[in-house]
């Protein structure tokens, strides 16, 4: 990887580094049977781990989720916003491809017809396991279960926030407990899903006070969620006190990681530059916080070279930032604008790029006006978050929020590949095993939300 800069150096960082843990509950038996339902796969049989240490290998195993649930979340809300490209022609819809990104990539998706189960089911796998660790860590504690249950209190809320932002609205919340109740839920809206984080990340925040690292995690994820909420100074006093330098990162091996690995000279994506005319340039606009080379002379199937983000390596070991100081801060730049404190809002956007970067980039202005202050604020959270899942939630609350246009946000017009056209798609279906087996789904309440 070419390095045309680097972050400054975090000293209070949080890693979820899984040394063979990502198979501690899934190695588990999965027959049991509750009633008429058979557990999904992944859910542990309680009965195998009600000890002390089981319920900590439990908790293990739950943060071990969120390493597969990232590598396909991140992609698939590149695809659909303008972080990324497909490097390859998308197909009809209902043709199944080389990968559903592409359909994602087009933004033509229909309900029912896009298979996004590998994504959806590992978010759920977090929501199932997350439960079953805190059922076993309250039944079988040890000295720093309580801490623990924090931590997945806040990660269940996390899992909860990407299918509020990724999914559209009426995700159901089905749920299955600590002794194997398996309980089919009926869609929710995305306001109901951020109320029901919110409660989570509550609890998250107050049972994690006794570890700052967690407490700094609950304390964003918190932040997150008032935000999506429309709740902005509350939200930015969630993430009051959280330092700059503080990440909370999952670490990859070169087999666990598929998305940011390069073999050779070719990339399943490239770099969104421009991506539908609205979309930003992540590249050619020289910014240094989401640059990208060229990599050998390949182009993708539109005939365009091929650019692979410079933040990443090409060996699949980088890690995943998924919240951040950096993220703390644009809450309360965002909080701040609201409040239309127009010099605290633009105080804080040229700190971080004084501060947060090296070499310090320079300061940015102020447009005169909120349309173009709103504008410039997620121009910076596009480039301080680029690929960390968050740029799909950020131009859907843009619509829900603040009233802007998808074709204003979201790729729009000539498609390059076999579609022809941008859809008009801005989340993600569920898996097509809540319209098969689950009798109280109805389907989305609207995909263009």
């Amino acid at each position: 990887m070419l390095n045309k800069f680097k972050l400054i150096s975090r000293t209070k960082v949080i890693s979820v580094v899984i040394v063979g843990a990502s198979a501690l509950l899934s190695a588990c038996s999965t027959d049991s049977i509750v009633g008429q339902a058979k557990l999904p796969n992944g859910v542990a049989d309680p009965e195998l781990v009600k000890t002390p240490a089981g319920a900590i290998r439990a908790y293990a195993g739950a943060l071990a989720r969120l390493m597969p649930a990232y590598n396909c979340l991140i992609p698939a809300a590149g695809s659909i916003s303008d972080e990324l490209l497909s490097s390859s022609y998308g197909g009809p819809i209902g043709y199944y491809g080389p990968s559903y990104y592409t359909y994602l990539d087009s933004r033509n998706i229909t309900e029912r017809e896009l298979n996004s189960t590998r994504c959806y089911s590992e978010v759920n796998a977090i929501r199932t396991q997350t439960r079953q660790a805190v059922g076993l860590l309250t039944d079988y504690p040890s000295p720093h279960s309580e801490a623990y249950i924090g931590h997945l209190r806040a990660v269940e809320a996390h899992a909860q926030i990407m299918l509020a932002e990724s999914y559209c609205s009426g995700i159901p919340l089905s749920t299955v407990d600590y002794n194997g109740d398996y309980t089919l839920k009926a869609g929710s809206s995305t306001h109901q899903i951020l109320e029901s984080s919110l409660t989570l990340a509550d609890s998250g925040v107050a049972m994690s006070a006794d570890s700052v690292r967690i407490l700094n995690f609950a304390k964003i994820t918190r932040g997150r969620v008032l935000l999506g909420l429309g709740k902005f100074r509350d939200a930015a006093n969630a993430v009051a006190g959280v330092p700059t330098n503080y990440a909370y990162q999952i670490s990859y091996t070169t087999s666990e990681q598929t998305f940011a690995r390069a073999t050779g000279n070719s990339w399943t994506y490239t770099v969104g530059n421009g991506k539908g005319g609205n979309g930003i340039r992540f590249f050619s606009n020289a910014d240094p916080r989401s640059s990208a080379v060229q990599i050998g002379t390949a182009t993708s199937a539109f005939g365009q070279p091929i650019y692979y983000p410079d933040k990443f390596n090409r060996t699949g070991t980088t890690p995943f930032i998924i919240a951040s100081g950096l993220e703390a801060r644009l809450i309360e730049a965002e909080a701040a604008l609201s409040d239309k404190d127009y010099t605290t809002y633009l105080e804080i956007l040229n700190n971080l790029r004084r501060t947060a970067i090296s070499p310090a980039m320079s300061d940015t202005t102020d447009p005169g006006n909120d349309d173009a202050r709103l504008d410039l604020l997620y121009y910076e959270r596009a480039n301080w978050n680029y690929l960390t899942g968050k740029r799909q939630g950020d131009l859907r609350r843009l619509m829900r929020l603040y009233g802007r246009d998808q074709d204003d946000v979201f790729p729009s017009g000539q498609y390059l590949g076999a579609t022809g056209s941008f859809g008009t798609a801005v989340s993600m279906p569920p898996s097509p095993d809540e319209y098969a087996f689950n009798k109280h789904y109805a389907g989305c309440l609207t995909t263009s939300e």
